[in-house]
């Protein structure tokens, strides 16, 4: 079987009216895919590949927020350290959850550093909520009092878009004056995730 070739030498190949969504291959064997006149994406000499738009978020906390006991609560995750698409909330009135530009699986990571105020035996549940409802708890743990401590977990969530993921706390045997560690010396606690296609 003979392949096609289309030579482009450096040159762009127009895939629309308007020219502003392209395929092309630079001198230095770079493919470069264009839509809308924004690189979508990239492969280098060595195959490493690049997606610039690829929706994902990652938010980090920079207030104390007291937990309620036998309850669950969200944390304001107000420290965006990156947003493509913008489709994270971190306003401080916000909702601080993420919402899918597109249909996919994501995957969704999320952690929570704890910080003693007369703790004793305690529960602590790591969970993701999606539109609302609980999906599923991807960290715990159980303390005896030995503290600070983090826990961490991850999932994969098959997402429609505009549906919304949000991450909460459940605490249970603490008090109601605990809280967890969010200070920046720690960075602790954390909820990000990525879309894998």
């Amino acid at each position: 079987m003979t392949r096609s070739v289309i030579q482009l030498g450096g040159k762009a190949l127009k895939l629309d009216a308007d020219g502003d969504t392209t395929i092309e291959v630079s001198s230095d064997d770079v493919l470069v895919v264009d839509t809308a006149g924004n690189e979508a994406l990239k492969i280098d000499a060595s195959g490493h590949i690049i997606k610039a738009k690829q929706a994902g978020w990652f938010a980090t906390a920079n207030d104390n927020t007291v937990l309620s006991n036998g309850a669950y609560t969200q944390p304001l995750l107000k420290n965006e350290l990156w947003d493509t698409g913008s489709d994270y909330d971190a306003a401080s009135s916000g909702t601080h959850r993420f919402t899918a530009p597109v249909a996919g699986k994501y995957f969704v990571v999320g952690s929570i550093g704890i910080a003693s105020n007369g703790l004793g035996d305690t529960r602590l549940i790591i969970s993701i909520w999606k539109n609302d409802y609980l999906h599923q708890y991807i960290g715990a743990n159980y303390s005896q009092g030995a503290q600070p401590y983090s826990i961490s977990g991850s999932t994969v969530v098959d997402l429609a878009a505009n549906d919304y993921l949000r991450m909460l706390i459940y605490v249970d045997g603490g008090n109601k004056n605990t809280d967890y560690r969010t200070d920046q010396q720690y960075l602790s606690t954390f909820f990000g995730g990525y879309l894998l296609g």
